[in-house]
């Protein structure tokens, strides 16, 4: 009962995990899209105001980096997700091994009891 326990408290770990990073990767793509916007608005600044284009220039520069982060920083989340979800079906796998451990357990315990009671029928 505790194995089962500890597997479903186990599952639902993972299953928040999974959420949280699904949360993640859609947070990272939405800063990836919002970093892409501010590098075209970025960009559309640079002509209106030359006489600020090395700054804008600078920003540009920046915003393009942060949207590799983003980007980055996204492939790794998705990565972290498969990650967990091969975790959760390892963990249903020693799940399923733990239970059938538990079964042969109980087997044993009985074929223990049949054979002490055997064996009892033959003391001198």
């Amino acid at each position: 009962a505790r194995t089962q326990d500890s597997t479903k408290d186990i599952q639902q770990m993972i299953e928040r995990l999974q959420s949280g990073v699904q949360n993640a990767v859609t947070a990272m793509h939405s800063g990836s899209a919002k970093a892409r916007d501010s590098v075209e608005r970025a960009a559309g600044v640079d002509g209106a105001l030359s006489a600020t284009g090395d700054s804008v220039a600078r920003i540009n520069d920046m915003a393009a980096q942060i949207a590799t982060a983003c980007e980055e920083q996204s492939s790794v989340t998705e990565e972290i997700a498969r990650n967990i979800s091969d975790i959760r079906d390892l963990s249903n796998e020693a799940a399923q091994t733990s239970e059938q451990s538990t079964q042969a357990s109980a087997r044993l315990s009985e074929l223990s009891h049949g054979l002490a009671q055997l064996v009892g029928r033959f003391r001198v």
